[in-house]
């Protein structure tokens, strides 16, 4: 069961926290209360022991500011760890200080609020320590807890976890049960999976692992350098989402891989480098959408279109698990989408149609050509629909229509001619007879809107498909 000193027993504590440090222990020890992050080899314990395991641990109550000063009076408060210094690594007995003299509050909150106004979850008490130990007694853990505005212990201030041997491997800061600030890690190769990939496999463990935290999610820099001090990795987060560049690099300094985010997905450039410096992609993404050419062939190996692509938008599908080092997974969501300059061609090799689509609909000048080259229909498309002046032509080059579209509608005065350029007849529209433009398939190239003319000879195509 939980044991919280008293004054007389201050100094007892304390000197038997000391003397658990003299001795070593391989057996891994597991964290199961209020939060505390578990070792990445060794799961949270079930509820069921979760008491049998905590029972170990030892509460020293602010309240006992003068014994615990005297108990602490030879020591000196430990340097935090730091990304570039690997040498402020220490046992634990060299690092312990007094407890502060109260709660740390974080601030506003957008939580849920008690009678008295205090937000639910927000430290309302004094700070007390706990220790868990391993099972020679060396100290494992020591976290800083207060009690919440409705009683609950929740993990308030500094932070800490040393191995086996004494050495300090973890540390950093929580405010009202939440991470804050900076934390550093030291892992070994072993640790994580992310370590056996590239580029990361070509370092030297053990690896010092360093993020920003505000308000338990990820915000600044998360940071992973080698034993040797090489910089393997940097992110920028904002808010727990990767937002700004992200570098990787190999062991002999040279960039591997610079990627531009924002807002969890890749919206910029995606530039990768082999070992000698070579660029290998070179590619522009459209918030999570990657922007490239696509060509298809004919049956005959003939170039049939060539065209840009929006493709399918990559979504975060697991966040950025800095605690068990597992960068971010994606998932592809929706389609590929036209978006930019298409061409098609005729099987002779003639040009068929040209044109531009933003997000898969036509947007602009667009033009169809005959198999032998002569132009056919010529036209402007605004967010999918026909608008402004178009004009058709017969095979042998006489202009067959022309007239004027507003967002899809035939309006104003249109003329028809017949093939020996003779005019056939004129018309007037008002807006409201039914629109005669194509509809668009985002799966199909563009269809001009038909011809309006009512004899046969200026009917001779509906438009060209893919």
């Amino acid at each position: 069961m939980i044991q919280r000193s008293t004054r007389s027993r201050m100094a007892l504590v304390m000197g038997l926290a000391a003397l658990g440090g003299l001795a070593n222990a391989q057996e891994p020890y597991r964290i199961s209360l209020l939060n505390a992050p578990a070792p990445l080899l060794d799961p949270p314990a079930a509820e069921d022991d979760a008491a049998a395991s905590f029972g170990e641990a030892e509460i020293i109550i602010d309240d006992s500011e003068a014994a615990v000063g005297a108990a602490l009076s030879d020591q000196q408060p430990a340097a935090p760890l730091s990304v570039l210094d690997r040498q402020n690594a220490r046992p634990v007995g060299e690092g312990a200080r007094p407890v502060d003299e109260g709660a740390r509050p974080l601030g506003e909150t957008g939580r849920a609020v008690t009678a008295t106004g205090r937000p639910i979850g927000e430290a309302a008490g004094p700070v007390e320590v706990v220790q868990e130990r391993y099972p020679d007694g060396k100290v494992k853990i020591r976290r800083e807890m207060t009690l919440d505005s409705v009683g609950n212990y929740i993990l308030h201030g500094e932070w800490k976890m040393w191995d086996p041997q004494g050495v300090e491997i973890a540390s950093g800061e929580f405010q009202n049960g939440q991470r804050h600030g900076t934390w550093t890690r030291i892992l070994n190769a072993r640790d994580a999976e992310l370590f056996a990939t590239r580029p990361y496999n070509e370092f030297q463990g053990p690896f010092t692992s360093q993020a920003s935290f505000k308000e338990g999610q990820l915000h600044g820099k998360w940071i992973i350098v080698d034993s040797q001090k090489r910089v393997v990795s940097e992110i920028s987060f904002v808010d727990g989402q990767r937002d700004g560049l992200a570098i990787w690099n190999y062991a002999s300094g040279k960039k591997a891989r610079q990627i531009d985010y924002r807002k969890g997905v890749i919206d910029g450039k995606l530039i990768a480098w082999d070992q000698s410096s070579k660029v290998i992609a070179d590619d522009v993404y459209q918030e999570g959408r990657k922007l490239a050419p696509k060509v298809t062939n004919g049956n005959n190996g003939q170039k049939q279109s060539e065209g840009m692509y929006l493709f399918a938008k990559q979504v975060v599908e697991q966040a950025d698990d800095w605690w068990n080092t597992r960068p971010a997974s994606y998932s592809t969501i929706g389609q590929d989408d036209r978006h930019g300059r298409w061409i098609s061609w005729h099987s002779n090799g003639q040009k068929e149609y040209e044109g531009t689509y933003q997000n898969n609909q036509p947007e602009g000048q667009f033009t169809w050509w005959y198999p032998n080259s002569q132009i056919r229909v010529s036209g402007n498309y605004k967010h999918g629909k026909a608008h402004g002046e178009w004009s058709w032509w017969f095979e042998n080059g006489q202009k067959s229509e022309k007239g004027q579209y507003e967002e899809g509608e035939p309006v104003g005065s249109w003329a028809y001619w017949k093939p020996n350029g003779m005019l056939h007849h004129k018309s007037d529209f008002d807006g409201q007879q039914n629109t005669v433009a194509a509809d668009v398939d985002a799966n199909e190239s563009v269809e001009p809107p038909k011809a309006r003319t009512s004899f046969k000879g200026a009917r001779g195509f509906s438009g060209s498909k893919l």
